[in-house]
């Protein structure tokens, strides 16, 4: 796997759940198909993609283009850690393991988000998906997010969430929802988000969010029964909406967090500082952080000075100025136990001189 290539915010230890109550509800017959079944959350590799897809294959983005041209896009973005994120839900009994839940998401512009809620039409994915494939991606660049993050105008769209519920219990189906909303959540926090958009295309998923008063239907879409439309979009959807606004009226949902908190970062990292603890968030050590991030362990030494120069200007009582009271390794521990706490300062945000310039322009507007 490689580490640091998505923005999935990483727990303390892997997120590995066993279902409740397995060895007593297995005598009642519920759990007979997963005796000693492990749920792990984990994000998504290359190779995982097609069966991801396939989970929810409506969701694929395939209508226009094929599925081929639909994967080689899906890849392309897999491969953009900064403007994606995604996580899967895996099941492992005895030495077989079957991906159970996919949930992925990404940055669009806001010239693209405008589009869609102005003129909602069917096959949301497929619009991002046939971008990517055209050369024409709406999904924005790593400085457009910068500036996005500072303004706090982010909008991003939540192409998958998706379960087997065929392949699981209703007590697991309930645990595997809870990974991939917990997935969410740590993927986002930290940034300043504006808007999320996300398209149902089942009645039962129309259904389900009815439960989530912090998401609300922008308009039901359906195409016309015309010639080289594709079949699925003359099937009724529903684009749906949540923002700081909408998401307050649900203080329960796990995307509260990242819509209503508005921290700036303090710290000031560099990209590839960013990087750097973004991949040390799963607790690796140097030589398996160089092997991922492509570096030499030298470089990754020097990065992690900088690192601590950092911390040092601007919040001093982090790490200690004397030198003998923390080695390293006791650095590490320090800075990624404030990195967890403030995620702010991993995510994308112009330098600090521009930061500042950006918030004076909005004092003065």
């Amino acid at each position: 796997m490689s580490i640091g290539q998505h923005t999935f915010l990483p727990a303390r230890s892997s997120q590995t759940l066993r279902p409740k109550g397995a060895a007593k509800n297995i005598q009642k017959g519920y759990f007979s198909s997963c005796v000693n079944a492990q749920l792990t959350c984990r994000p998504v590799q290359e190779a995982d993609l097609r069966n991801c897809l396939l989970i929810q294959p409506v969701r694929n983005g395939a209508e226009r283009i094929g599925l081929n041209r639909a994967l080689r896009a899906w890849k392309i973005i897999l491969r953009n850690p900064d403007s994606s994120v995604s996580y899967l839900v895996e099941r492992a009994i005895a030495q077989t393991s079957e991906i159970v839940g996919f949930g992925m998401a990404v940055f669009v512009t806001s010239s693209f988000a405008d589009s869609m809620l102005s003129n909602p039409q069917p096959g949301l994915n497929a619009r991002i998906i046939e971008s990517v494939d055209a050369g024409k991606s709406v999904i924005p660049s790593y400085r457009y997010l910068q500036t996005a993050n500072a303004d706090a105008t982010l909008d991003h769209v939540v192409m998958y969430s998706s379960e087997k519920p065929e392949r699981l219990s209703p007590n697991e189906l309930g645990l595997v929802r809870n990974q991939l909303a917990r997935a969410y959540m740590e993927s986002f926090v930290g940034y300043r988000l504006r808007r999320m958009l996300y398209e149902i295309t089942t009645a039962e998923e129309l259904e389900k969010i009815k439960g989530y008063r912090g998401i609300r239907v922008v308009a039901r879409t359906t195409a016309p029964d015309l010639p080289g439309i594709p079949s699925l979009w003359k099937q009724e959807r529903a684009l749906c909406e949540a923002t700081a606004e909408t998401i307050v009226n649900d203080p329960a949902s796990v995307a509260v967090r990242p819509f209503v908190e508005r921290r700036l970062p303090v710290l000031d990292f560099s990209p590839s500082q960013k990087r750097l603890l973004l991949a040390a968030l799963r607790e690796a050590e140097n030589a398996e952080l160089a092997v991922a991030l492509c570096r030499t362990p030298a470089a990754i030494k020097r990065t992690w000075s900088g690192i601590f120069e950092k911390c040092t200007q601007h919040i001093p009582a982090l790490i200690p100025t004397n030198k003998n009271l923390l080695r390293g390794q006791q650095k590490r521990h320090k800075v990624i136990a404030y990195i967890r706490e403030h995620p702010e300062e991993i995510r994308p945000f112009p330098p600090r001189s521009a930061g500042c310039e950006n918030e004076e322009r909005r004092r003065q507007s």
